[in-house]
């Protein structure tokens, strides 16, 4: 008597495999997304803290917008001024602070831009609700945004999600 497998057992552990990984993949990609999207709101909460620091000593927001306010103890991030950045994304100010996903940039535009207004900041510019947002630019990017979306609120036709 033979012993090992047939060719058709080998298929068919081949095909479990890779059905386990076609489901498998596209969760971990999200996942990873995920993680690197919180890692993305912590230094943009230390950006709003700064502000808001500086808001409180100063009073006048155009004082409190420079690079070297906002991105004070965020040494790890590369550049200078008022655009920074890390391995995943890039920080900047446009009104408000925002990250824009590096890995997903496709003709000059990122899927989603991450941005948190805090409660200080808003009081200048009340047109921003404050909190914290993602705004898909992308319909991959919109997708995202639904997917971590906390169910309080949209902004501009659904453009924007809370998170």
């Amino acid at each position: 008597m033979r012993r090992g497998f047939t060719l058709i057992e080998l298929l068919v552990v081949v095909l479990i495999i890779g059905i386990l990984a076609a489901v498998a993949l596209p969760q971990y990609q999200k996942s990873v997304r995920r993680s690197r999207a919180a890692e993305a709101m912590i230094v943009l909460k230390k950006i709003g803290d700064n502000i808001d620091l500086c808001l409180l000593a100063n009073g006048d927001i155009n004082d409190c917008v420079t690079g070297e306010i906002m991105f004070d103890g965020l040494n790890h991030l590369d550049g200078s001024g008022v655009v920074r950045s890390s391995k995943y994304y890039q920080y900047a100010w446009f009104f408000f602070p925002f990250a824009s996903d590096k890995s997903t940039v496709n003709n000059n535009v990122a899927d989603y831009i991450l941005t948190y207004i805090s409660p200080m900041y808003h009081k200048f510019v009340s047109s921003v609700p404050e909190g914290r947002w993602c705004y898909g630019q992308t319909e991959e990017g919109k997708e995202f945004c639904k997917s971590i979306h906390d169910g309080n609120k949209t902004e501009n036709n659904g453009s924007w999600y809370s998170f």
